[in-house]
């Protein structure tokens, strides 16, 4: 990964006024950054209970604050 990004947090951190100035898209963010932070305690949950719901409904809560993301970034402009 080293060679594709090299200076992956230079590239973040250039972009990330330009990525984050559109209000949708922070409020966005505000929806989508809770849910990812929950999807990832459901699968490490799920993972220690060996519990197969929890760790789908995991999935899915992140894939889901992803998509928020995604779609918060698509309003940059």
């Amino acid at each position: 990964m080293s060679k594709r990004l090299p200076n992956l947090h230079a590239w973040q951190w250039r972009g990330y006024h330009h990525n984050h100035r559109n209000p949708t898209n922070l409020v966005l963010h505000l929806i989508a950054v809770p849910l990812f932070i929950l999807g990832v305690l459901l699968v490490l949950s799920g993972l220690f209970s060996l519990d197969l719901g929890q760790l789908a409904v995991g999935i899915i809560t992140l894939i889901a604050g992803l998509g928020l993301q995604r779609q918060g970034h698509r309003h940059r402009h």
